[in-house]
């Protein structure tokens, strides 16, 4: 089990590169959380605003398969982009929690000790199922441009 530091401890050259290690990790989730809440907001929005564009312009029926389909595969690239900084954001969190442990001796930190995500209708609903939900969503209103504007 990890002991407390001691002062001779914190003020190491090894201790200082320990924290400068998980300041590094802790700024690369962060960045990596920036992006992400910015893309949940902008990809369904802007998709929004297309498929209004395209629903209540006349255009035919070629051309909104192509819209359709370009709209799809650009929020499905986007969405696949996302679950790799998902897959890396974990992995990075469990960097940091070891750290907390091994490193820190901080048995309940920052992503140590961290409770599951919330319960919706008895469901855990997180960040990662948040988003996931969100882009499903938008890539299903694409391919249901096509059957909606018949």
């Amino acid at each position: 089990m990890p002991t407390e530091a001691t002062a001779e401890e914190k003020n190491s050259p090894s201790r200082a590169s320990t924290e400068k290690r998980y300041e590094e990790i802790c700024t690369s989730i962060r960045t990596t959380d920036e992006i992400s809440f910015k893309l949940l907001g902008l990809v369904p929005l802007l998709s929004g605003a297309a498929i209004v564009t395209v629903s209540k312009n006349n255009v035919s029926q070629g051309l909104l398969w192509l819209i359709s389909l370009f709209g799809t595969m650009v929020t499905l690239g986007l969405f696949r982009w996302e679950l790799r900084n998902i897959q890396n954001c974990k992995w990075l969190a469990s960097r940091a929690a070891e750290m907390e442990k091994d490193e820190f001796g901080v048995t309940s930190g920052q992503f140590s000790g961290r409770d599951e995500a919330p319960r919706l209708f008895g469901v855990r609903v997180g960040k990662t199922e948040a988003e996931k939900i969100i882009y499903i969503a938008t890539i299903f209103s694409w391919l249901a441009l096509p059957w909606v504007k018949l």
